[in-house]
């Protein structure tokens, strides 16, 4: 009897994805990918978040140091004079002293009212300063010159100093801006560091020369914050020791040359109660009701480069409702743009 054998199996090896499992493992691999780049998105944005609000930190700092050093902190809005007052007879027109000729000279029936409260600023900062003379405080060879400085140009330039006038790079923005404190010697601050080597400032260590822009061509810089492709300058609002935030000016109307703010849709600081009826630009209740009430505010527009209008910002970090507030000029406020805000007083986003 012959015992039966059986043929060896003969294993049928596949040599390749069939084109639907092909696509099926792209499909896979593509939602993989997207989940990964979701993630590494989110720790991008979250870690630019933090930079900005470490920076924001810093420049709050900034501001304290420059406290420390006059005693005060920077105004948020002032009017730079190069021609002194002079030594007798009546003084040039404008200078420090006197002003009937700039945009807001007569304002609410206060005529040179703002002179008053720039040379006010500027006393309280440097008392001995000397309104007498002339000085030539951009470089540019004359002192006939008047600045006005809204907030942002005040952060920039009170925490960075006087233009290194020998400095001719440019950034990014078109801005030629290496600034260099203010000279030690208080009656002549302005004086350039090619003149007097004893300086104060900057009080900002680290300014990062790409980030000025000069919005209104006036020579006087904002500073950008860290934020990639940012295009609004960081504002700045002072409470004038606790007196009071201006972000409208001394006629408390938006669109003025005299607003503190940089962008005209931007009316107010932010505040926790509001005591100005429908139709009207917020206003605080009274000075205690504003955020930081006795220092200062430092605002950043955030990832979507739009600040919004301003206004109240509540305890408990909310907005009041969509849509129930209307400004001046029928306005609506719309906070979408405010979320992402980010402030000295909140230590990152509003919301």
């Amino acid at each position: 009897m012959y015992a039966k054998t059986r043929s060896p199996r003969i294993s049928q090896r596949r040599g390749a994805f069939t084109l639907v499992e092909l696509m099926i493992v792209i499909v896979i691999i593509a939602i993989l990918m997207s989940f990964l780049l979701v993630g590494v998105n989110g720790a991008l944005k979250s870690a630019r978040r933090v930079t900005c609000t470490v920076e924001i930190s810093n420049l709050d700092n900034a501001v304290n140091e420059f406290q420390r050093e006059y005693g005060v902190a920077p105004p948020s809005f002032i009017i730079l004079y190069e021609t002194g007052e002079g030594t007798g007879g009546m003084p040039p027109d404008p200078s420090w002293g006197v002003d009937t000729s700039t945009p807001f000279a007569v304002a609410s029936g206060n005529v040179d009212q703002y002179r008053r409260l720039s040379r006010s600023a500027i006393r309280s900062i440097w008392p001995q300063y000397n309104f007498v003379q002339d000085v030539d405080i951009n470089g540019d060879g004359d002192t006939t010159d008047v600045f006005i400085l809204n907030g942002a140009e005040c952060l920039a330039f009170f925490l960075g100093g006087v233009d290194d006038r020998g400095a001719t790079t440019t950034n990014d923005h078109g801005v030629n801006w290496q600034p260099t404190g203010f000279a030690a010697n208080p009656q002549t601050p302005f004086a350039p560091s090619t003149v007097v080597s004893n300086r104060r400032g900057p009080f900002m260590e680290n300014l990062d020369g790409n980030r000025f822009v000069d919005s209104d061509g006036d020579g006087f810089p904002e500073y950008l914050d860290a934020l990639p492709d940012q295009t609004q300058p960081l504002q700045y609002f002072s409470s004038y020791d606790g007196t009071g935030y201006r972000p409208r000016g001394i006629d408390g109307v938006a669109g003025n040359s005299d607003d503190e703010s940089s962008v005209a849709t931007f009316v107010s600081h932010y505040i926790k109660a509001n005591g100005a009826g429908s139709g009207a630009d917020p206003a605080p209740t009274s000075p205690s009701t504003s955020w930081n009430p006795k220092s200062f505010q430092i605002i950043s527009a955030g990832f979507d480069f739009e600040f919004g209008s301003g206004g109240i910002y509540q305890e408990d970090g909310s907005f009041p409702s969509a849509g129930s507030e209307t400004y001046a000029s029928s306005v609506v406020r719309d906070t979408a743009h405010e979320s992402d805000n980010i402030t000295n007083f909140k230590g990152g986003e509003l919301n």
